[in-house]
């Protein structure tokens, strides 16, 4: 079993009850990511979000209370439409937290509960005899379905990559699927729908000879090809990139959209690093026309 099981899944249609699990953070985000883009496109929201009235999303992490998520569970949707409980991080629920939803799901009497739990390791098999009616899907990505994947994920963005460079993009990448969607998310921002060896050598092997000043003046020209290249090669002075970031877009009619991403990346620099590259990615993809006051 695999994400794809999930993929398909998707297309064809989900209600229930479903339990998603896998080891790696990442493919549960990925699962989570897709399940909103579906459900966004049957409610007319944002493709990161199912709305206020589709989806209740709770993240154990933030301790919600049990009885504020029952109530979710039990809040019918509006005029018949359905209507989903989220709740992330449910490895850190005891099984006695579990029994509740299910005796909660049991009184309800509608067989319309639906429910998407994202469990972070392998489940306890107490919670099969639990939810005896559930869906349990491993989201887990296969080394041998790698290929796929990429494949898979690059048509999602308008992207058709040759085996040539698909196999570049795994040896580059060691097969980690957060770095190879972070890469693949860089070629669509380049705008090469088919790029060849060379263009993907050129965007995304790291650069070593830029400086403060080549990154101000890339900004200055809107070249984002170039922001990631620079961005990327300083590695070793992002307090010094960060802040060339924040000079910029202070001088821009953009700056009181851009401060919230601005405030993130500082952030994410002290403790987070590996997230850098997709909030700057974010900001130049939200913000890609820059004029000066």
């Amino acid at each position: 079993m695999s994400i794809f099981v999930f993929y398909e899944s998707l297309k064809k249609g989900i209600s229930g009850v479903y339990f998603l699990y896998s080891k790696d953070q990442f493919m549960l985000q990925e699962a989570l990511d897709s399940f909103l883009k579906e459900v966004s496109k049957k409610t007319g929201g944002e493709s990161n979000s199912c709305g206020e009235f589709a989806c209740q999303h709770f993240d154990i992490n933030e301790k919600p209370s049990l009885s504020v998520i029952i109530e979710a569970i039990k809040t019918p949707g509006f005029f018949g439409s359905t209507i989903w409980t989220v709740i992330n991080g449910a490895e850190l629920l005891k099984i006695k937290d579990f029994k509740a939803f299910a005796e909660e799901i049991a009184g309800t009497g509608t067989g319309a509960t639906n429910i998407l739990f994202l469990y972070n390791g392998s489940l306890p098999k107490e919670l099969t005899e639990v939810f005896k009616d559930a869906r349990f899907i491993s989201v887990e990505l296969p080394e041998r379905e790698l290929s796929r994947w990429i494949k898979y994920k690059a048509r999602e963005l308008g992207l058709e990559l040759s085996d040539e460079v698909i196999e570049y993009i795994l040896e580059l990448t060691e097969g980690e699927a957060g770095i190879i969607s972070s890469e693949l998310k860089k070629l669509e921002l380049a705008g090469i729908k088919k790029p060849s060896i060379e263009d993907v050598k050129e965007l995304l092997q790291p650069h070593t000879e830029y400086d403060i000043k080549d990154l101000f003046d890339a900004l200055k020209r809107g070249d984002k090809l170039k922001i990631l290249r620079i961005f990327r090669s300083m590695e070793d002075e992002l307090p010094q990139a960060i802040g060339a970031l924040n000079k910029f877009y202070a001088s821009t009619k953009e700056y009181h959209r851009a401060l919230p991403l601005l405030h993130e990346i500082d952030l994410r620099a002290r403790v987070q690093k590996e997230y850098i590259e997709p909030l700057l990615l974010k900001l130049l993809h939200e913000l890609p026309h820059h004029r000066v006051r």
